[in-house]
C-alpha cells in the first residue's frame, strides 16, 4: 500500500513539475491592448509560444481587430527578438465574421505603427495573393484564423505549407467551435493524428501543431509533456485560467467605457441623482468573475472589492451635495439680478479697501452660511476617507496583499501607479480634464520651460512623469514645495496640483506661490498657517471641477492675466461686492483689485525644501535608482547603465559602453542588460551599433528603464550582478544602489572638466577618488592626465585600453570629377567639442584660401546649426545617420576638423584617421602630439591662425592620395575591440 501511496505522490509530482515548465514570465504578461476579440484567453499562451519558439518570421492569416497580432508584437518587441512578423487580412469581413467599416483598420493601422513598424507589416491583401511575397521554407510560426468552412481552413494550409521552415508551429483558431458550417474541427482532427499536437478548449479552442522537424527543445518537450492526459489537463487549467483574467478586465474595461458615456450626458447627471445609471447586478456579477479569475489574490481582492463599493457610497454621497452647490448657485444668480438695478461710481482709490472689507466681512459670512451643510458633508466624508486609508494601509501590510499585489499591479487597483489599469485609465481622463480648465496649468509656459515634451500632450506629461520629476504646472504653482509640505500627498502618489484643486482650498496649510509673486507692499495682509479657510474656500473645495466648469459662471468678471487663483472664485467676490456696494464694483481697477484681494486671503506662506531635496534636484541623475535583491541566478549577468542608449550614432563614448558589456558578458558565459535612467532603448538602434563594432551579440538583450526620480520603478538585483557605468553621476547612483564591488566605471572623459565649479566638480572628485571603485580607462593618455591631476592609487583601481575603430577598409578611390569631403565635428551640444572655435577656424581656412569651395564641400556632422560660410562654402548639415550610413560617410571623407578641449584623442577623430584621412586637432596640456596614433592627424595649437594653417597641410595631404593610404597602413589605431579589451576583460573576469 506504502508503495502505492508513494508511487501516486511521484506521478502527482511528476505532472506538476512538468506543468510549471510550461508556465513561464511571460504566461503572466497582460496584453497591452483590449479589444473585442474571441482570442483573448489565449493571450497569456500567445506571449508563451513566441518566448519558447523564438521565431525568426511570423505571419498571421486574419486578424480582424488585430488583438491576437499584437500579442505576439508585444511579445517580440519585449523579449527583443530578431523577428520580422506579418499580419495578412483585406480588412473587409467574411461570412463569418460579417463585412465591418474601414474604421476597423485604421485604428489597428493608428496602434500599431508607431509601435511596431520596425519590425512589424500589416498587408493588406487576400492570403493567396500575399503568397509570392514570402519565401519556401521562411516561416517559423503561423497563425491561421480566415474564413472557418472545412474547405477554407484546408485551403490556407495547404496553399501555405511550403512557406512553412523545419522549425514551423501552425496554430488554428475555433478548433472547439462545433456550430453552423464551422469546419476547423473537422480539419484539425485530421492534422493531429499527423503531427505533434495539442489543444485547449476554452476560448473557442486553440490548437498548436507542430510541423517542422527540428522543433525548438522547449516546443517539443511540450508536445511530449502534454501527451500525458494528467500534464495536459494542468496545462489546459493552468492557461485558462489565466485567460480568463484578461476576459474578466475586458469586460470592466467596457462597463467602464460605457459608465463613462453615460457620464458625459445631461441625462446621466438626472439619473445619478436618482440612482438610476448603475446596474448593481451587472457590476456584482463582474466582479465575482474577477474574483473567479484572480481565486489566488483572496482577501485581497475581496478587501479591494470592499473598498470599491465604499468608495461609490462616498461618491453618491456627494452627488446629494451638489442639491447644496445649487442652492447655492441660486442665490448667486439673485445676487446677479440686483447688480443690474445698482448704477454708482465711487473713487478707485478706495477700491482695493472695499473689496476686502468686503471678501472678508459680510458677504462672506452670507456665503459661509450658504454652504455650511456641505462643510458638514465634507468633514464626514473626508473622516470616513481617513478610516478607509487606514485600513488600506493596514490591508497592504498583510502577507496577502504582498501575493496578491503583481496581479493588482496590472489591473491598475493596488495604488502604486495612479494611472494605470481601468481605475487608472478613468481616474487620467478626470484629472486632465480639471487642469485643462485650471488656469495654474499653463500649456505654452509648459512646453516653453520643458522643451522634451514638445510633441506630446503636456498635462498628461505632468500628470503621468511631472511630479516625479518635480515640474511645474505653470509658473504659479511650485510642485517641490507643495510635496515637501505635504508628505502625505507624496506618499499618496497623488498628483499635487490635483490634490490642491480638489482639497487644498478647504484645508490650506499653505497656497504654493513661489518667492516674489505676492507683492512686498502687502505681505502684511497674508493670514497665519493657522487661519481657518474662507467661505469662498469653502464653495470652491465643495466641488472644484464643477466649479471650475460652472456654465452659470462663463459671464463673469475674469480675473486678471497675473491671477493665481481660478476664475470662479473671483466671479463669486466680485458679484458678492456688486451685491453690497455696486459703487465699487463699477470702477475701472475693481477687477484687478478684487482678484489681489482674493489672492491675499488665499496664499499662506510657502514650504522650503529640506537639505537633501536640495541636493537631489540640483543632481537628479546621481540618485539611486530603487533595487530589490533577488535569488542568485546560475548565469552571471552584466548590466549597462546609461541616462540613455539610443543616442548619437557616431557617440563613441556611448558605443564602447555598449561594446565592453556585451564581451564581459560573452566573457563570463552570461547575459545582456541594457538600464536607461531617462528613456527607454531601442533594440534595433542597439544591435546595429554593436555590429558596426564587429560585436555580434546572438543571445537575447534585456532592456529596462528606471526613470530618474520614479519610485515605482525598482530594479532586481542578484549576487552575481556586474554593472558598467559610462558616467560621474549614473557611477555614483549605482554606487550608493548596490556598492562598489560590483561596479566598474569606464572612464573616457574627465569630467571634473566639464562640471560647474564648485559642488559638481566636488563630487566629480570624490567619485574619483573612491578607493573601492573599479576604472576601465579609455586611452593612456587620459590615464596618464587623470594620475597627474591627483587621483590616487590609480593602477591598483584602474586598468587601460585603447579603443578600436572595426571599420574595414576605408575608401581611397579617386574622385577626380567630384568635390572632395571634409569632415566637420559639429556636436554642439557635446561639452568636450570646440564647436564655436571650430566655426572660427573653418571661416579663417576659407578666406586664407586653404580651403576652395571649388574643390570642397564641409559636413557638418552631427549638428543641426546651419551657418554661412565665406566665399560661398557647400556646407552640407548631416544629423540623423544611422550607424551603418555614419560609417559609409567617414570612409568617404578626405580630411577632417575635430576640436576638443580633452587631454585624450577623441573616438571620431581616430575613426577619421584610420579611415586614412587627414584630420586636424588640438594640443590639450600634456597632448602635444598624436603621432603615436597616426600621422595623418595633425595636432597644433587651439589658436585660430595655427589651426587654419594645419587645415592647409591636411588639404595638402588629402590630394597625396599614396601618402595617405601609407600612413593608414602604418597606423597603430586597433581594428579589433577583443584585442583592444583583452586586458580589461581578463581583469574583470578574475574579480
Amino acid at each position: 500500500m506504502s508503495q502505492a501511496i508513494r508511487a501516486t505522490s511521484d506521478s502527482f509530482e511528476a505532472t506538476d513539475k512538468a506543468a510549471t515548465c510550461f508556465l513561464a514570465e511571460p504566461s503572466f504578461w497582460f496584453p497591452d491592448r483590449l479589444v473585442p476579440s474571441a482570442w483573448l484567453e489565449h493571450a497569456p499562451f500567445g506571449f508563451w509560444i513566441v518566448a519558447a519558439a523564438r521565431p525568426r518570421m511570423l505571419v498571421e492569416l486574419g486578424s480582424h481587430h488585430g488583438f491576437s497580432y499584437l500579442v505576439f508584437c508585444q511579445a517580440i518587441q519585449r523579449l527583443g527578438l530578431a523577428c520580422q512578423s506579418y499580419a495578412i487580412d483585406s480588412w473587409a469581413g467574411d461570412a463569418h465574421t460579417g463585412t465591418y467599416s474601414e474604421e476597423v483598420f485604421a485604428a489597428l493601422q493608428a496602434y500599431h505603427e508607431p509601435r511596431y513598424s520596425s519590425f512589424s507589416s500589416l498587408i493588406r491583401t487576400r492570403f493567396d495573393e500575399a503568397l509570392s511575397q514570402f519565401d519556401d521554407g521562411s516561416i517559423d510560426l503561423l497563425h491561421i484564423d480566415g474564413q472557418h468552412r472545412y474547405e477554407d481552413v484546408r485551403h490556407d494550409y495547404e496553399a501555405w505549407r511550403p512557406k512553412l521552415s523545419d522549425r514551423a508551429i501552425v496554430l488554428f483558431h475555433d478548433v472547439n467551435v462545433r456550430e453552423s458550417d464551422f469546419g476547423v474541427v473537422r480539419f484539425w482532427e485530421e492534422m493531429r493524428q499527423r503531427y505533434p499536437s495539442f489543444a485547449f478548449q476554452h476560448g473557442s479552442g486553440l490548437g498548436v501543431l507542430g510541423v517542422g522537424t527540428q522543433l525548438p527543445n522547449t516546443i517539443a518537450e511540450f508536445f511530449r509533456a502534454t501527451s500525458r492526459e494528467e500534464t495536459a489537463v494542468a496545462v489546459s487549467l493552468a492557461y485558462s485560467r489565466l485567460g480568463a483574467a484578461v476576459t474578466a478586465q475586458h469586460r470592466l474595461e467596457q462597463q467602464a467605457a460605457t459608465l463613462a458615456q453615460l457620464h458625459s450626458t445631461a441625462a446621466v447627471n438626472e439619473q445619478l441623482r436618482s440612482g438610476k445609471i448603475l446596474d448593481m447586478q451587472q457590476t456584482a456579477r463582474l466582479r465575482a468573475e474577477v474574483v473567479t479569475a484572480k481565486a489566488s489574490e483572496g482577501k485581497a481582492v475581496a478587501a479591494v472589492s470592499r473598498l470599491t463599493a465604499e468608495a461609490r457610497r462616498l461618491f453618491e454621497e456627494a452627488v446629494k451635495r451638489d442639491q447644496v452647490i445649487q442652492a447655492a448657485q441660486q442665490d448667486i444668480a439673485d445676487l446677479r439680478s440686483v447688480l443690474a438695478e445698482r448704477e454708482a461710481a465711487l473713487a478707485s482709490s478706495s477700491a482695493e479697501r472695499e473689496a476686502i472689507l468686503v471678501v472678508s466681512g459680510h458677504q462672506a459670512q452670507v456665503l459661509q452660511g450658504l454652504v455650511d451643510n456641505a462643510r458638514n458633508d465634507a468633514d464626514d466624508v473626508r473622516k470616513t476617507a481617513l478610516a478607509l486609508g487606514a485600513e488600506l494601509a493596514a490591508m497592504r501590510g498583510s502577507a496577502a496583499w504582498r501575493l496578491a499585489a503583481p496581479a493588482l499591479r496590472l489591473a491598475g487597483i493596488d495604488g502604486s501607479q495612479p494611472y494605470v489599469g481601468l481605475m487608472g485609465r478613468l481616474r487620467l481622463r478626470r484629472d486632465r480634464r480639471m487642469l485643462s480648465r485650471s488656469p495654474l496649468f499653463d500649456h505654452a509656459w509648459y512646453l516653453q520651460t520643458y522643451p522634451d515634451v514638445v510633441g506630446t500632450d503636456p498635462i498628461i506629461h505632468f500628470l503621468c512623469h511631472g511630479t516625479q520629476e518635480r515640474r511645474n504646472p505653470g509658473p504659479r504653482f511650485d510642485t517641490a514645495t507643495y510635496l515637501a509640505r505635504r508628505p502625505d500627498v507624496a506618499a499618496a502618489r497623488v498628483n499635487p496640483l490635483v490634490h490642491f484643486l480638489r482639497a487644498g482650498y478647504a484645508e490650506q496649510t499653505f497656497f504654493p506661490v513661489a518667492p516674489g509673486v505676492i507683492p512686498a507692499a502687502t505681505e502684511h495682509l497674508l493670514p497665519s498657517s493657522t487661519a481657518a479657510p474662507t467661505a469662498l474656500q469653502t464653495v470652491a473645495h465643495v466641488d472644484p471641477e464643477a466649479a471650475l466648469i460652472s456654465p452659470t459662471l462663463d459671464a463673469a468678471p475674469a480675473p486678471t492675466e497675473s491671477s493665481l487663483v481660478p476664475s470662479v472664485i473671483v466671479s463669486t467676490a466680485m458679484q458678492a461686492v456688486t451685491h453690497v456696494h455696486p459703487e465699487v464694483a463699477s470702477t475701472p481697477t475693481a477687477p484687478a483689485t478684487i482678484t489681489m484681494a482674493v489672492e491675499h486671503s488665499l496664499a499662506f506662506s510657502a514650504a522650503l525644501p529640506t537639505t537633501a531635496q536640495a541636493v537631489a534636484h540640483a543632481f537628479p541623475e546621481a540618485e539611486p535608482f530603487l533595487a530589490f535583491s533577488t535569488p542568485t541566478s546560475v548565469r552571471p549577468r552584466v548590466t549597462m547603465v546609461a541616462d540613455n542608449v539610443d543616442m548619437d550614432t557616431f557617440d563613441g563614448n556611448i558605443s564602447t559602453g555598449l561594446v565592453l558589456a556585451t564581451l564581459l558578458a560573452e566573457r563570463l558565459g552570461g547575459d545582456l542588460r541594457l538600464l536607461t535612467r531617462k528613456e527607454a532603448s531601442a533594440p534595433d538602434r542597439v544591435r546595429e551599433v554593436l555590429h558596426s563594432n564587429g560585436v555580434n551579440w546572438a543571445a537575447n538583450i534585456t532592456f529596462e528603464c528606471a526613470p530618474i526620480g520614479d519610485t515605482r520603478r525598482q530594479v532586481d538585483v542578484t549576487d552575481g550582478d556586474r554593472f558598467i557605468s559610462t558616467s560621474w553621476p549614473t557611477t555614483r547612483a549605482m554606487l550608493n544602489a548596490v556598492g562598489p564591488k560590483r561596479v566598474t566605471y569606464l572612464v573616457q572623459e574627465d569630467e571634473r572638466l566639464f562640471s560647474r565649479q564648485g559642488d559638481e566638480r566636488l563630487r566629480c572628485a570624490e567619485l574619483l577618488a573612491e578607493p573601492e571603485l573599479r576604472m576601465a580607462v579609455n586611452s593612456s593618455m587620459l590615464f596618464d592626465h587623470l594620475r597627474g591631476s591627483g587621483v590616487a592609487d590609480l593602477p591598483r583601481r584602474a586598468c587601460v585600453f585603447e579603443p578600436a575603430i572595426p571599420f574595414g577598409i576605408p575608401d581611397f578611390a579617386p574622385r577626380l570629377a567630384e568635390k572632395l569631403n571634409f569632415f566637420f565635428d559639429a556636436r554642439s551640444n557635446r561639452a568636450p567639442q570646440l564647436y564655436l572655435r571650430g566655426l572660427e577656424v573653418l571661416a579663417a581656412a576659407i578666406e586664407d584660401r586653404h580651403l576652395d569651395p571649388d574643390r570642397w564641400v564641409i559636413h557638418f556632422v552631427g549638428g543641426n546649426d546651419r551657418v554661412a560660410l565665406p566665399r560661398g562654402m557647400e556646407a552640407r548639415v548631416v544629423a540623423g545617420l544611422s550607424r551603418s550610413d555614419y560609417v559609409q560617410l567617414v570612409k568617404r571623407m578626405d580630411a577632417g576638423l575635430c576640436l576638443t578641449y580633452a587631454p585624450h584623442p577623441s573616438v571620431t577623430l581616430l575613426e577619421l584617421a584610420m579611415c586614412g584621412a587627414a584630420v586636424v586637432t588640438n594640443r590639450w596640456e600634456a597632448k602635444t602630439s598624436l603621432e603615436r596614433y597616426s600621422d595623418n592627424i595633425f595636432c597644433v595649437e587651439p589658436d585660430v591662425a595655427s589651426l587654419s594653417t594645419a587645415i592647409g597641410d591636411a588639404v595638402a595631404l588629402a590630394v597625396d592620395v599614396p601618402r595617405r593610404r601609407a600612413n593608414q597602413e602604418a597606423s597603430t589605431i586597433g581594428r579589433d575591440w577583443r584585442v583592444a579589451l583583452a586586458e580589461v576583460l581578463d581583469r574583470l573576469a578574475k574579480e
